[in-house]
């Protein structure tokens, strides 16, 4: 299986892995932002995200259900 090389090094411009932690060519360390730590936060803190926004959508409004139940009483 072949390397996922994500980021690019800012000193060479070599494609470099999410695992390492210096470039492959000149050795250089990778930023803050291009540790594996902060790929995964953010990617989770996304994925969080969206679920929360879907369960809001997803859940009866109030008036929804009111306006449901009035017209089950009509019948």
């Amino acid at each position: 299986m072949p390397a996922l090389r994500v980021f690019r090094c800012r000193e060479c411009g070599h494609r470099m892995r999410l695992a390492g932690r210096l470039c492959g060519r000149c050795h250089a360390r990778k930023g803050l932002l291009q540790s594996r730590a902060i790929v995964i936060a953010s990617g989770s803190a996304i994925l969080i995200l969206c679920t929360v926004i879907v369960i809001v959508l997803a859940a009866p409004s109030d008036s929804t259900e009111r306006h449901a139940s009035q017209a089950s009483a009509r019948f």
